[in-house]
């Protein structure tokens, strides 16, 4: 449980300190922070960065890949586009839905007029190696999830309606940001689409391709959103910057320091989720000492299987969760 923590904490760091690498480079080091600060104390952010998921990770890699394109559409250096490849390999294969970057990446690449040499050079070897690289990850997934290939495509049609448009902008409302930092983030978007600057519609991109596959997925868990956090916690920091007055501009980021310091105070008061019962639920399931015990729980956090190696100090029991790849049909192969 510790080691696995750890794992989670590094993965943290990294995605925030490549984070702010990334803005700092793109703005300057006060945006960076405040962007930073909103990200790493979102809800949802938080939430799972306590648990052991994959979430977290792919954070990490998603923010690798970014930065390391960026780098290389400026430097054109073979270190940093192979560096980009390898994150955004890693990150498709921690989190499929972080598929959205690779067109996010291409259209970027040719939206740059004139198409510079570094860029086409990126293009080809990123086209190549994403190509090679998705072989075996789109075998998998067609062999071993054809009930979640399939849930994708039944319901055609209502991808538009407003229940399925209107699911993640909820949750982001409701589970990701903090109200005065949502507020923030949406009359900085709004800046944004006013003034057209190149660097902030790279980060409209991002979210409008991630909102996209969203739609095609449908309603599910929000934290399939969680990856949108980062460009809205830059656009909440980027308010005092994209409004003229020098008036305006210290009152707008009076308004950001309290929502930043509003928000981090809501993610210290965070406890994890917890119900009565999984240590003595566990402790008896140990005791017994019985072949197969059949557990069945409406909220499961890993509380069951944490307190079971906390009592079963012989460590002989196995738990296996009825969750993703050992509830598919070929779970005989599996094990």
């Amino acid at each position: 449980i510790f080691s696995s923590r750890l794992v989670i904490i590094g993965f943290m760091l990294v995605a925030v300190v490549f984070w702010f690498r990334l803005i700092h480079s793109l703005y300057d080091q006060h945006v960076g922070f405040f962007s930073s600060l909103l990200f790493i104390t979102s809800h949802m952010v938080v939430r799972y960065s306590r648990v052991t998921m994959t979430e977290i990770s792919a954070l990490a890699f998603m923010m690798l890949a970014i930065y390391f394109f960026h780098k290389s559409t400026i430097t054109g250096r073979i270190s940093n586009i192979v560096l980009c490849i390898l994150s955004l390999a890693l990150s498709l294969y921690a989190r499929l839905i972080l598929l959205f970057l690779v067109p996010l990446f291409i259209i970027w690449l040719l939206m740059e007029k004139p198409v510079r040499k570094q860029s086409r050079k990126v293009v080809c070897l990123l086209s190549a190696s994403i190509i090679l690289s998705l072989v075996p990850l789109v075998i998998l997934t067609l062999s071993l999830a054809k009930g979640n290939v399939a849930w994708v495509f039944q319901h055609p049609g209502q991808q538009f309606s407003l229940d399925w448009l209107a699911a993640y902008p909820k949750v982001l409302w409701r589970l990701q940001l903090a109200h005065p930092v949502f507020l923030l983030s949406m009359l900085g978007l709004l800046a944004a689409l006013v003034r057209r600057g190149k660097r902030e519609l790279f980060f409209l991109i991002w979210i409008l391709l991630l909102y996209l596959e969203l739609i095609v997925l449908g309603p599910a868990d929000g934290r399939y959103s969680i990856y949108w956090i980062p460009p809205f916690c830059l656009f909440a920091a980027l308010v005092p910057k994209l409004f003229g007055t020098r008036a305006l501009k210290i009152s707008l980021l009076l308004i950001l320091m309290g929502a930043s310091g509003f928000q981090l105070y809501l993610a210290a008061k965070m406890t994890p989720e917890y119900i009565e019962g999984y240590e003595e639920a566990a402790r008896t399931v140990v005791d017994a000492r019985v072949g197969i015990v059949l557990y069945s729980a409406s909220f499961d956090s890993g509380y069951f299987v944490f307190f079971v190696r906390k009592y079963d100090t012989e460590k002989r029991t196995i738990v296996l969760l009825s969750d993703k790849i050992l509830a598919t049909y070929k779970l005989g192969s599996v094990v």
